[in-house]
């Protein structure tokens, strides 16, 4: 202003000066020499008044930068104290919620057992609200990072599913699931926010409906680009509803809707407030519809590339079809190497892998695979990327240096969280597998993976263990943390495999225990950390999910090396080990009478086809089995000397000339009659 009103009056001086030396008497040349000094004063007097107004200007911009850093200051103060807050906070949670957990395991009183319950709701009440202040601070300090990857659009219903029916069982109402079998299997998004997001609906719907039920939707809609979908979660509750007016303040912080009927409900008002963000940073789009009284539907639009197009209702008939057939190959010239520091992992998947005739090699470091495959070539590697001194991801770029290395290279990991997935692939693993290792992946994998000509796949049916017997195990086995389900699951029913897992984690007791014990007195937290990330699968593999949880709880305390922490949930971690171990010898015992019970036998006669059966078929462990039985029933020593040469080919997997020297009994028999 003060410029524009300068250069106007600039102006009004020239045109003044200028006609009057035209009407006066003076010369061109005074006239000339007037106008330049009336030009020359005025520009003097625009450039004082121009630099002072840059300087003050100049002042302004100081001092706005001056308050844009001491902002961005106080919200990093703000959001290092929300996160340090939080963690001290939920440090001594999740101690409470421990110890809370050994009440409710000791059969006290009925009274008691229900204040112990009502503890851990408020507990994990509180640990929640304490997740979404820390989620809060970390969006507005723009430290939230968003991880894309590629994931299976079946996990992600799969998992929003479970916990929606975990909250909805809890609070007595129906939950019911709507999904479009015609998405595409494979997506590539923000896996873990846009669970969130859909978490965050779920939550807030079952908060607010007393009665009726709540109901989880998946649909998609076209995207902007052929490779692109509009993949839409919604979540409809027939709860209290919302005002029309208050619609426009459910995404804002801290705040709900009218609080007189809302002061009996858990929360904050972040949860949405969160989910907005978050939908917002995906670029995709949240809706909401509601009718007071009636219930409310919310709903996420979010763009996300297409992976893989099959439609899921071709996955859906695969997996229907595979509940009454179990696929099994065989593959006697594929060679595989399997690496982890855990003897016992490493023993479990031999295991798993003893039908399939592979040629299969363990060793327990990167170090000794790298001097394995300098030695020998292997068709595929599994490799623990956790492992002490040299780990996966660097073993992986030892062995990629090495001339002629083509091996592929299969990740196993205990963490298959967001983000470590595609890091994982992104190091070079060709795939990733969870652990504990579950047959149903392990054999898709390396039927993938082998050479096609290698391998022989044969589908037939598989036998699963009755219903009234699981039911007995079930109840021998549940006051002590093991869920015989959960065991059974990662080697699709099959109770042989299952006896033999249990059995290694029961013989490695003792020395796994003794090596904990000795490392946690050195107050050795990383050694301690790989010895707990172990045991938190091996006991996973087995059921044991109680154990499972208490050792990812140690294990994330050990990495952060927090003392007080673990010295209060170790003799926990104790207890339940020891627990646990009790509750699989009572399992082993009721499996062995099991399969005594299946496998008895009427006469040796009729049992004799049988066993030669198997043995032309190589079934390994079934052999094994009745060749034990038939050396438990035989009187005759030079027939149970014969058996054992027969069991002792067959383990070396020799079965061609096992099958000769029964072929040769049974006419020794023949004859003797």
């Amino acid at each position: 202003t003060i410029i524009e009103i300068l250069l106007y009056t600039a102006i009004c001086i020239v045109a003044y000066i200028y006609p009057q030396s035209v009407n006066s008497f003076q010369t061109e040349q005074e006239v000339l020499m007037d106008t330049i000094i009336g030009f020359t004063s005025v520009s003097l007097a625009l450039g004082v008044t121009l630099f002072i107004h840059f300087r003050m200007y100049d002042k302004q911009q100081q001092d706005l930068e001056a308050a844009r850093g001491e902002a961005i200051r106080l919200s990093e103060v703000k959001s290092n104290f929300l996160a340090n807050m939080s963690h001290e906070i939920r440090t001594p949670i999740n101690v409470m919620l421990a110890m809370n957990e050994m009440i409710l395991r000791e059969k006290g009183s009925e009274k008691i057992q229900n204040f112990s319950l009502n503890i851990g709701k408020s507990g994990k009440t509180l640990l929640s609200l304490i997740e979404n202040i820390l989620d809060m601070s970390k969006i507005e300090s723009g430290k939230l990072d968003m991880i894309y990857e590629n994931y299976q659009t079946t996990e992600l219903i799969d998992d929003l599913v479970m916990i929606g029916k975990e909250r909805a069982n809890r609070c007595d109402i129906g939950f019911e699931v709507q999904v479009d079998e015609n998405l595409p299997l494979c997506l590539y998004g923000d896996f873990t926010h846009i669970k969130q997001v859909a978490t965050n609906f779920l939550s807030n719907a079952v908060k607010y409906t007393k009665e009726g039920c709540v109901t989880l939707s998946f649909h998609q809609k076209a995207g902007s680009n052929p490779d692109e979908i509009l993949l839409c979660i919604s979540v409809s509750d027939t709860g209290i509803g919302i005002k029309e007016e208050d619609v426009t303040f459910l995404f804002e912080s801290f705040t709900r809707g009218e609080l007189s009927t809302r002061r009996n409900v858990e929360g904050t008002g972040l949860g949405l407030a969160i989910a907005k963000r978050f939908t917002d940073l995906m670029n995709g789009h949240i809706d909401v519809k509601s009718d007071l009284g009636v219930g409310s539907v919310f709903s996420v639009l979010l763009p996300q590339k297409v992976y893989d197009k099959t439609p899921l209702h071709k996955r859906i008939v695969k997996e229907k079809d595979r509940t009454i057939k179990e696929a099994s190959f065989i593959a006697p010239g594929g060679k595989i190497l399997v690496v982890d520091d855990c003897p016992e992992n490493l023993l479990v998947i031999k295991s798993l892998l003893s039908r399939t005739l592979l040629q299969v090699d363990t060793v327990i470091s990167g170090e000794q695979c790298i001097n394995r495959v300098i030695k020998k070539d292997y068709h595929i590697i599994l490799m623990d990327y956790m492992m002490p001194d040299m780990d996966g991801f660097q073993t992986l770029r030892t062995l990629r240096e090495l001339p002629n290395f083509d091996s592929k290279v299969v990740a196993l990991t205990a963490n298959v969280v967001a983000g470590v997935k595609q890091t994982l692939l992104d190091a070079g693993f060709i795939e990733y597998l969870s652990k504990p290792v579950m047959w149903k992946e392990l054999e898709e994998t390396l039927i993938r993976l082998l050479p096609p000509e290698l391998v022989t796949v044969s589908l037939g049916e598989k036998d699963f263990i009755s219903s009234d017997m699981k039911h007995k195990l079930e109840q021998d086995v549940n006051d002590y943390g093991i869920i015989l389900e959960e065991g059974l699951g990662y080697l699709s029913g099959d109770l042989l495999q299952y006896r033999n897992v249990i059995g290694f984690f029961v013989d490695n007791y003792e020395i796994s225990r003794m090596e904990a014990e000795v490392i946690h007195e050195k107050k050795d937290w990383k050694n301690l950390k790989f010895i707990i990330h172990s045991l938190k699968s091996r006991a996973k593999a087995v059921g044991a999910i109680t154990l499972s949880e208490t050792a990812s709880k140690l294990e994330k305390q050990c990495e952060m090396e927090n003392v007080n922490y673990i010295e209060i949930i170790i003799p926990i971690l104790y207890y339940e080990w020891e627990r646990t171990q009790k509750g699989l010898k009572k399992l082993i015992k009721g499996l062995a009478l099991l399969t005594s019970e299946q496998k008895e036998m009427e006469n040796f006669e009729v049992n004799q086809e049988e066993l030669l059966l198997l043995l032309k078929h190589n079934r390994q462990p079934d052999a094994l089995i009745m060749i034990d039985q038939m050396i438990k029933n035989e009187n005759t020593l030079e027939t149970v000397v014969c058996l054992q040469k027969i069991k002792q080919k067959v383990d070396e997997i020799e079965f061609r000339e096992a099958e000769s020297l029964f072929m040769k009994l049974m006419k020794k028999e023949d004859h003797g009659k």
